[in-house]
């Protein structure tokens, strides 16, 4: 008696292995795009709050203003932030990128985010003693609310104190939640 072994899977098999594979992709995908922009807009996050205290720590180490602005095209200061910043030494203190200034960091290529600046205008600018100088002399702190396209929900915020250190929180300065 010769016997034959068949390998391979039935049909059933096959249409209940891939009822489970409908089910896993089903509920793996929303979650994958929740990690996705969660890690899009801790990377801009964390690229900001660099670009801040590399602008720190160069006005300390060069003994000169740095200013960190808002930029359309990472060349020059703009009307904004969510398109990127140029981080520069400032040696005329006019706030703007100009003449033999040195850019030290440009940055213009950051996902679809929402940045808003709050107590801080267009620049944000350090001392040589590496402190923060805004427009308000008085408050000398202010914020960045960051927001992506799931709004104020998931809405984070980089506060900056008098002393120029900035800080990822969830909550703004004044321990309200961020909106967008």
């Amino acid at each position: 008696m010769n016997m034959k072994r068949n390998h391979g899977f039935t049909l059933a098999e096959l249409l209940v292995a891939l009822a489970v594979f409908s089910i896993m992709v089903t509920v793996g995908v929303p979650s994958f795009n929740q990690t996705l922009l969660n890690n899009r807009q801790v990377s801009s996050l964390n690229i900001l709050i660099g670009s801040m205290q590399l602008a720190r720590s160069e006005a300390i180490v060069r003994n000169r203003r740095v200013t960190v602005c808002g930029s359309d095209d990472g060349q020059t200061c703009g009307n904004g932030w969510s398109n990127g910043w140029v981080v520069f030494v400032d040696n005329n203190a006019d706030g703007q990128v100009n003449g033999l200034e040195v850019v030290l960091r440009s940055v213009n290529d950051l996902p679809s985010l929402g940045i808003t600046p709050s107590g801080i205008t267009n620049s944000l600018r350090y001392r040589p003693n590496g402190r923060m100088m805004t427009d308000n002399i008085r408050a000398n702190t202010g914020q960045f609310t960051v927001c992506d396209i799931r709004g104020a929900e998931h809405a984070r915020t980089i506060v900056v104190d008098a002393s120029g250190r900035p800080r990822a929180s969830r909550y703004n300065i004044d321990g309200s939640a961020p909106v967008c």
